[in-house]
């Protein structure tokens, strides 16, 4: 029998500007952000190892939020703006979701709630205060359901 191990894997671009990826391989959380868009050289590369404790948080954190329950797409009407791609899985559970200019889990215009406490979550896990202030206390438009 073989055990899979956990995946995380995130990557956020905005049309014609900024992007950045996450990924949980072997245990190392790699964050690299991204000035000038995902084709070019990375402005920042950090990567950590959370240990279990982190780790075990932050899947307890996916489970209330609901992130399991997400839809495999959601959709705006601009073409342009926000894109997001997130993938996970952990203990036989698993969420592969596109995001565009809309955000789970009501595909509401601006992000809900639930969509900003996600980016909490994760930012604690690369232990970033920046990327939590930015994420989760910069009111980005409205917040919705």
């Amino acid at each position: 029998m073989s055990v899979q191990s956990d995946l995380l894997q995130i990557e956020y671009s905005t049309f014609g500007g900024a992007a950045f990826t996450i990924s949980l391989q072997e245990s190392v959380l790699t964050y690299e952000w991204f000035q000038d868009g995902l084709y070019a050289s990375a402005d920042r590369h950090i990567q950590i190892t959370p240990d279990s404790f982190a780790l075990q948080k932050f899947w307890a954190q996916i489970r209330m939020i609901g992130v399991w329950r997400w839809r495999e797409a959601y959709e705006g009407h601009a073409l342009d703006g926000e894109h997001w791609l997130i993938r996970l899985s952990h203990e036989g559970k698993q969420v592969h979701t596109q995001l565009v200019n809309a955000y789970p889990p009501k595909g509401s215009q601006y992000p809900s709630e639930a969509f900003k406490r996600f980016l909490k979550a994760v930012g604690e896990l690369l232990g970033d205060k920046e990327f939590v202030n930015y994420w989760y206390h910069n009111e980005r438009g409205g917040v919705d359901g």
